[in-house]
């Protein structure tokens, strides 16, 4: 299951609502939350290949692609691991990311030769050569060069970087070395993303390397849960959720006018975990025991607000509007551990 955050976000700053899903994780391990610009200001607890790797593939997401990568919210905490550990998922990164981005990127542009040699590559050594020789092929008709072309063979680049660098890791043991060759993989999907949009390779491969290279080494311990109020049960991930969902209803209260009100499941952390499967696990249909918000101060914001004639958006928001807002508000900090009585 996936666990999205309200947004996820390229700043490391802009918070709330973006967030990067680093600074998150962060947080579920029971550290402060800090600004994560790359993988050495994360504890020394998190792969620092894993990180790096996916920094990368966040920084060049649109905001809509980039809320794919919640679905590793929970698994990144904990993952340090060997010197073999860290040059296996190195290796994973450049093989099953780089390499079939680099492969998809010199087809889109005619050099098939070259992305069937990358394609058929078996080790790092084989992968270098063979990206090294698409390098050499767009200097030679570097005359006719046009910007995919470019972008091709700088997936390809990218991919030869990557198996160079994991290679050096795997004879010198330098973390810098593995760190350098997961950002390189991940170089290598941008640019085949560049060329190709979501046509022959998408995020999502570049996603799926990433998955096959979290399964290698130590694994993020569970989540422990958290007893709230009555008996209910809060798994960390469903915790930072309310707490996303009350500042939700914070920033709703505060609005001036109505057309600036935010509502709907689209805009539901809580939602965005628990709406597509019947609000099961949601702590608030544990407290109410209906679905959907029923039973709710929800429940009659949202007549209210149904109520009101469209040309009525632009206008101050009423009072009783802003009164069963307040009240929704409440009702989600009794869902707090810390206010359980």
């Amino acid at each position: 299951m996936a666990y999205p955050d309200v947004t996820l976000s390229t700043d490391p700053h802009n918070l709330p609502p973006g967030v990067t899903i680093l600074e998150d994780e962060v947080v579920l391990a029971g550290f402060p939350r800090k600004p994560i610009r790359n993988s050495g200001d994360l504890p020394k607890c998190f792969s620092r290949v894993l990180a790096d790797y996916l920094i990368v593939l966040n920084d060049a997401m649109s905001d809509d692609e980039r809320q794919k990568l919640t679905a590793f919210l929970g698994r990144l905490a904990g993952t340090r691991g060997t010197r073999e550990e860290e040059c296996a998922r190195a290796e994973c990164l450049v093989m099953l990311g780089a390499k079939p981005a680099a492969v998809s990127a010199l087809h889109s542009v005619g050099l098939h030769k070259h992305a069937d040699a990358v394609a058929v590559a078996t080790t790092l050594a084989e992968l270098q050569a063979a990206a090294k020789a698409a390098d050499l092929a767009e200097r030679v008709i570097r005359a006719a060069v046009s910007s995919d072309l470019a972008s091709a063979v700088a997936s390809a680049r990218s991919a030869r970087a990557a198996a160079e660098t994991a290679a050096e890791w795997m004879a010198a043991a330098a973390d810098t070395a593995a760190v350098s060759a997961a950002r390189a993989a991940a170089a290598a999907a941008v640019k085949a993303v560049e060329v190709l949009g979501s046509s022959g390779y998408d995020w999502q491969q570049a996603i799926d390397a990433l998955d096959a290279a979290l399964k290698i080494g130590p694994q993020a311990p569970p989540i422990k849960p958290i007893v709230a109020k009555k008996g209910e049960l809060l798994d960390k991930i469903t915790l930072v959720a309310l707490k996303k969902s009350i500042r939700h209803w914070e920033e709703n209260v505060a609005t001036k006018t109505i057309g600036k009100i935010k509502i709907g499941p689209e805009n539901c952390a809580l939602c965005g975990l628990f709406f597509a499967v019947g609000c099961d696990g949601c702590p608030v249909s544990a407290r109410t025991g209906g679905i959907r918000c029923v039973d709710t101060p929800y429940a009659r914001f949202s007549e209210l607000l149904h109520d009101l004639r469209f040309e009525s958006r632009a206008l101050p928001t009423p009072q009783n509007i802003c009164e069963a807002m307040q009240a929704e508000l409440d009702f989600l900090k009794t869902l707090r551990p810390e206010d359980a009585k």
